[in-house]
């Protein structure tokens, strides 16, 4: 029973690092089709910065909305703290499936809105969208690659201390 239980532990570990970077790749996904929707807003409506981080919340999937709820209500402290501190604080507050290299890019997103014109601001959130969409692709090719990797080498690993343990 004790083997077994070293086994299933092991098989554990490994599927649960195959079941992150497949959370990461669905964040990532999540994130790439909120700036899609933000690049074509730009493009076409202009909104004010309060209106468009409303109806980006709404219409994003998690995490994306939850970091752009929560910009929105950080809004209100604008004058006391500047845009890209309140974007930086959100996304690192609301993307914990994110790799850190993920978190950087997004939070470069911050230093846009107030600095350039609504062009500027288009390009910059497209550039952020194919580096998160290419980034995406590198990740799913990898989860189909490594997440059946990352079972075999978990449940080797059990077997292992299973037989060192014995």
């Amino acid at each position: 029973m004790g083997a077994l239980l070293l086994m299933g532990g092991g098989l554990y570990l490994g599927l649960g690092r195959a079941a992150a970077l497949a959370r990461r790749c669905a964040a990532l996904n999540a994130w790439c089709a909120a700036l899609a929707h933000w690049e074509g807003e730009l493009a076409f409506r202009l909104p004010a910065m309060p209106e468009l981080l409303q109806s980006l919340s709404v219409k994003s999937a998690s995490p994306a909305r939850e970091v752009l709820a929560a910009v929105r209500k950080g809004m209100g402290d604008l004058g006391e703290q500047s845009f890209s501190a309140i974007w930086a604080r959100a996304v690192d507050e609301h993307s914990e499936a994110l790799a850190p290299a993920d978190r950087e890019l997004l939070c470069r997103l911050g230093d846009l809105p107030g600095r350039c014109g609504w062009e500027d601001q288009r390009r910059g959130v497209e550039t952020l969208r194919q580096s998160l969409q290419a980034q995406e692709a590198r990740l799913r090719s990898d989860l189909a690659r490594e997440g059946k990797v990352y079972g075999t080498l978990g449940l080797s690993a059990g077997a292992l201390l299973t037989i060192l343990l014995l």
